[in-house]
């Protein structure tokens, strides 16, 4: 099987750099500068993998990548940037890209968020996933709550519960958008996904706080709150109980490593 391919997206004012040598030696990498027509090489390419590399992205940049998020919900992206605001991580995690690397950011360090996604791609062989359902603020709630096969309706809510990580989200109100009585709901959810709702909700929100955590030097304070948890102690005490150490110390570690 080819290795897999990844557009990348050169969003720079400047002359962009150099792609990696050993990202390029390990995939299929194909470079575009042409973002004007980006749906059409898209759709073109086929691509496995999206990387936008940004210095300062403006507002139509990001809008850019907003939209190619929703219209290809299946196909991982990676961010790279100069900026180190804590408003553009949030931003970027809100967005559900796949990781997030404020530059000068290593070539080890991507390359191993990369052969993260591996296993994902090969476990479809090369096809891409099923697209999945991604909830338009816009559009009322109950257009989630589609006619389809009772084993289809919580994988659904799963776009919806990254999208809105950051905010309140209740039993009751994922139940209503698959059209669900709250028993019913749970017990399909921990059927279908092998645990209940509270444990998926935390674990979504701490893998999102850990990715952050490795990858910007906001506080944990911030990372917090930017997934939906405002109180920094419980906060700790879910981290700790799901990935074995605590937030700072899970950064330390992960520093040590690259």
């Amino acid at each position: 099987m080819p290795p897999p391919l990844i557009l990348w997206l050169d969003c720079l004012t400047e002359a962009g750099r150099d792609i990696p040598r050993d990202i390029c030696d390990r995939y299929q990498v194909q470079r575009c500068q042409n973002l004007e027509a980006l749906p059409a090489i898209i759709q073109e390419l086929d691509p496995d993998i999206l990387c936008f590399d940004f210095d300062y992205p403006d507002p139509t940049q990001l809008a850019l990548l907003q939209k190619t998020k929703l219209s290809h919900p299946s196909v991982p992206i990676l961010m790279l940037t100069d900026n180190p605001s804590t408003e553009l991580a949030i931003w970027a995690l809100r967005t559900r890209v796949w990781d997030y690397f404020l530059k000068p950011a290593s070539d080890t360090a991507i390359i191993r968020r990369l052969n993260v996604m591996l296993p994902v791609l090969n476990q479809n062989n090369g096809q891409r996933p099923r697209k999945m359902l991604m909830p338009d603020r816009s559009v009322a709630e109950h257009a989630i709550c589609i006619d389809t096969p009772l084993k289809d309706r919580t994988h659904k809510i799963i776009p919806y519960l990254r999208e809105h990580l950051h905010e309140k989200i209740t039993l009751s109100d994922v139940a209503r958008l698959c059209c669900m009585s709250v028993c019913e709901f749970s017990r399909t959810f921990r059927r279908e996904q092998g645990m209940t709702f509270r444990d998926y909700l935390v674990r979504l929100r701490v893998d999102a706080a850990a990715s952050i955590l490795h990858t910007t030097s906001h506080s944990v304070l911030d990372i917090a709150c930017s997934v939906g948890v405002n109180d920094p102690s419980q906060f700790s005490r879910l981290f700790r109980r799901h990935m074995g150490i605590t937030p700072t110390a899970y950064r330390s570690l992960r520093r040590d490593q690259t």
